[in-house]
């Protein structure tokens, strides 16, 4: 069953967070994922590894972890994003070993899966964060900063996310951020990936394997102030491919559970999409949710200038 954990949930961890960025998502994700808090039970993840600086966390089925470690915690406010099957040592450190260890495009790899979280790490203050998931797999989205910002700089990104665990055809992923070995890059574009295992064939993959991306929807940049006329959600599974998008071998693999499109809202911009659901407009109400016509949405984006209007749901249809 999948649940919307909410920073301004009762007994929620909210804005009390310390240390370095991977400390603050160990607070956040340990209390969604596996202890849980006031009515709410943990979703069914384990926490596999616990280490200064980085720490490691199993989903239920058992066909995955991922690692969340500190790549530049004092200037960028950078995580990097690790994917592997089984832990084989290291525990001491950020990254234990382990084995199909991946992030990025290979292992070791020049250009890791990177999450850029200065805004948030900048502005606790008002940072806001939502997470939603089941024993399988979680969707987490941080915003900080202004809401309705468009510029590309990491020092003014107002929102990231991080998908994580299995996608509806049961492969094995980490998905948001970027691809970069430099944490000063000045664009982050929401399509960072990892994946553990070839989404067509089940396999191991040798090398840097190919490209996951999101079917196109997140060539649009949320960043448009606009009202819909027209009314109401033609709601979508986030869709993805794997393969080459220029020479035409990509193929379908699925989609990210719990997290929908709208193809006549993906242009509108924080304040657009709050106006939307009924929230009141604010930089508060980035990730709220709100149950219209029997369904819970929460308007978020990944990547900044945000990409694609997106919403996360707790809906059974889209899990």
């Amino acid at each position: 069953m999948a649940r919307i954990y909410h920073w301004q949930d009762t007994g929620s961890p909210s804005r009390t967070l310390t240390g370095t960025v991977a400390n603050k998502l160990r607070t956040i994700l340990l209390a969604c994922l596996v202890n849980g808090y006031q009515d709410k039970p943990g979703a069914g993840w384990t926490l596999v590894h616990d280490a200064t600086g980085g720490f490691s966390l199993r989903n239920g089925p058992g066909t995955g972890i991922i690692n969340i470690s500190d790549y530049d915690s004092s200037t960028y406010m950078v995580i990097k994003v690790t994917l592997l099957e089984t832990i084989t040592g290291d525990l001491t450190k950020s990254i234990p070993s382990g084995d199909n260890l991946r992030s990025g495009q290979g292992a070791p790899s020049a250009t890791p899966h990177l999450l850029p979280l200065y805004g948030f790490q900048q502005n606790l203050s008002t940072a806001v964060w939502t997470v939603v998931a089941d024993e399988r797999s979680f969707c987490m989205y941080m915003g900080g900063g202004a809401q309705d910002a468009t510029s590309t700089g990491y020092a003014t990104l107002r929102a990231a996310w991080l998908y994580a665990g299995e996608t509806s055809n049961g492969t094995f992923v980490a998905f948001g951020g970027t691809l970069t070995g430099s944490p000063s890059s000045p664009s982050y574009d929401g399509d960072g990936y990892t994946v553990l295992r070839d989404p067509v064939t089940g396999l191991v993959i040798s090398g840097a394997g190919l490209e996951l991306t999101s079917g196109g929807v997140s060539t649009v940049q949320a960043t448009l102030a606009m009202t819909d006329p027209v009314g109401g959600l033609d709601l979508l599974p986030y869709p993805l491919l794997y393969g080459d998008r220029v020479s035409g071998s990509a193929v379908s693999v699925g989609s990210l559970r719990g997290v929908v499109v709208s193809p006549r809202h993906l242009r509108m911009n924080d304040s657009s999409a709050e106006a939307l659901l009924g929230l009141p407009v604010s930089g508060d109400s980035r990730g709220k949710p709100m149950t219209i016509d029997g369904i819970t949405l929460c308007p978020v984006a990944g990547g900044l200038p945000a990409r694609c209007r997106c919403f996360l749901t707790d809906h059974a249809d889209y899990w």
